[in-house]
């Protein structure tokens, strides 16, 4: 028997995880599914706890289907790192995405990105495997496989031509680990085997959980590093777990999602989608004689307050404190033309 996977790497939050302590048992495909999904683990990591999941599993049908994800990963890894008649370039990308080193070997390219990230302070930088285009060449332009599950189908892909699409992409954590990585170097056939677009598959499955926040809550997301605050609580979600039972069948892991809202350095407040599994109960610190900070925490406590009351005085409140942290980062927009909280979220 192997050793049981690690929980905090399949339920990043603390408080998701007290949380669903006594409220949700998973199975072992959710686990799987969890684990395939973890935004905290490397690459490696999730292939070790795949591995320690699909020894201690009864289940035929997930080793099986471990066993095959694991020959695809280690397949495609193998074709990433290999640099065939040097037609190809490992092109370096850092934090910010800007392209600083170009490299025939990939080791060197990877070192590369790590002594960068420890030069200039960086968390993560990305390496893509390029072709180099020409008369020798040409004839070796990837052709994407596309899912026959994949409404789209040949609509996503249409060039015909070189186009600068890259065979691998990879990100990388600052100690070189990879992180996520896809290719497009693989066959049809190994695509095929281990479409994630197949709902029997358990890479992307949905699943259902409980959520038991409330709406306004501040939260951090623990993918990002970004503050929230959560617009849909308890009952909304409820709602919203019952209507995929109209159609199971439509929704995957991505699905498992509420919505929140964090806001910009202009003072207008994007939505974004994230799954609570990946959120924390947690308030940004206030920095000391930092405006920009304290403009910060005052927004979110603000427009908090707002989607927990709903009313005028807690709208023009929160226009109040967007203004305020538009002013301390020193940026002016049409925040200042607004008469009601909901024209700055989109």
């Amino acid at each position: 028997m192997g050793a049981k996977p690690d929980f905090e790497k399949m339920v990043p939050s603390k408080y998701m995880r007290e949380y669903l302590k006594d409220k949700k048992e998973f199975t072992d495909w959710e686990k799987a599914t969890l684990i395939w999904n973890s935004t905290v683990c490397t690459w490696k990591e999730r292939m070790d706890l795949l591995k320690q999941l699909s020894e201690r599993t009864s289940d035929v049908k997930l080793k099986i289907q471990i066993a095959e994800r694991f020959q695809y990963e280690e397949t495609a890894y193998q074709l990433f790192i290999e640099n065939q008649n040097n037609q190809f370039v490992y092109v370096v990308f850092d934090t910010d995405r800007d392209a600083s080193g170009y490299f025939s070997e990939y080791e060197m390219a990877r070192k590369y990105g790590m002594r960068e990230c420890e030069k200039y302070g960086g968390d993560h930088f990305f390496i893509e495997k390029q072709l180099l285009f020409g008369q020798k060449t040409k004839e070796n332009i990837i052709k994407p496989w596309i899912s026959d599950k994949n409404i789209l189908k040949g609509s996503i892909f249409c060039e015909s031509e070189y186009d600068g699409r890259e065979n691998v992409w990879a990100n990388y954590d600052k100690n070189g680990g990879i992180r996520l990585f896809y290719s497009m170097e693989m066959s049809a056939e190994d695509n095929t085997r281990v479409d994630t677009m197949d709902r029997n598959r358990f890479e992307y499955r949905f699943f259902k959980i409980p959520f038991g926040m409330e709406t306004g809550t501040i939260v951090k997301s623990l993918y990002s590093g970004t503050y929230f605050v959560l617009e849909c609580g308890e009952d909304d979600w409820n709602d919203y777990m019952n209507r995929t039972d109209a159609d199971p069948s439509y929704y995957d892991f991505s699905d498992i999602q509420v919505i929140v809202f964090g806001i910009q350095k202009d003072g207008h407040w994007s939505h974004d989608h994230v799954n609570p599994m990946y959120l924390e109960l947690e308030l940004p610190k206030k920095e000391d004689g930092n405006k920009e900070s304290e403009a910060h925490i005052k927004a979110l406590k603000a427009l908090s307050e707002y989607f927990k009351k709903n009313t005028k005085e807690s709208s023009e409140k929160a226009i109040i404190a967007s203004r305020d942290y538009a002013d301390s980062c020193l940026k002016h927009s049409s925040v200042y033309e607004v008469d009601d909280i909901k024209k700055l979220l989109f």
